[in-house]
């Protein structure tokens, strides 16, 4: 069966919602982590002043070839957080994330039609990629290897920011072409 036009435009503002979520996202994690980074590495850094931190780093990318971190324009009231702050805002930028993308990816299955059953398997996949991720974490920190672990927990939490899994049970649903 045929979705209704008006559920495809809904889905295709959904989709420009995730997009531009997705990149705000991403433009505030990498800042966060790019002045975590660097300044932990300035003796002092996070005693400074706002202007001074922005001045500081600004000198650390233009000095530096291409690099992930150094393409991003800043988000200069990112400099006036304390290292501590960072950290938490990088958590709650995290779980904000995930929160709205699950909210986003639910009504994309609901516009798509899929059945309360379907999507309560969807939430039960992402809750099951977030305790592996979690799992991973854990077990790194546990055997002291977090920055090992780190990479394979990055990608697993990005699966449940983003709208992988929908992508997922779409092509899926139809291979089945039934109710899960």
């Amino acid at each position: 069966m045929a979705l209704p036009k008006r559920n495809k435009i809904i889905l295709v503002a959904i989709a420009f919602v995730m997009i531009a979520l997705g990149f705000f996202q991403e433009q505030a994690k990498v800042n966060v982590n790019f002045i975590l980074e660097k300044g932990s590495q300035i003796p002092g850094f996070f005693d400074q002043d706002t202007s001074t931190k922005l001045e500081m780093l600004g000198a650390e990318k233009s000095k530096s070839n291409f690099d992930y971190y150094y393409s991003h324009d800043s988000i200069d009231w990112l400099y006036s957080f304390s290292q501590s702050e960072l950290s938490k805002l990088k958590w709650a930028i995290t779980f904000a994330s995930i929160a709205t993308f699950t909210l986003l990816n639910i009504l994309a299955l609901k516009f798509l039609e899929f059945n309360k059953k379907e999507i309560k398997l969807f939430l039960l996949v992402e809750g099951l990629c977030i305790g592996l991720a979690i799992a991973t974490f854990v077990s790194g920190k546990l055997i002291h290897q977090s920055e090992a672990v780190y990479p394979a927990v990055r990608g697993i939490m990005g699966i449940v920011q983003s709208p992988v899994l929908v992508l997922i049970f779409i092509p899926a649903k139809k291979l089945f072409n039934r109710s899960f």
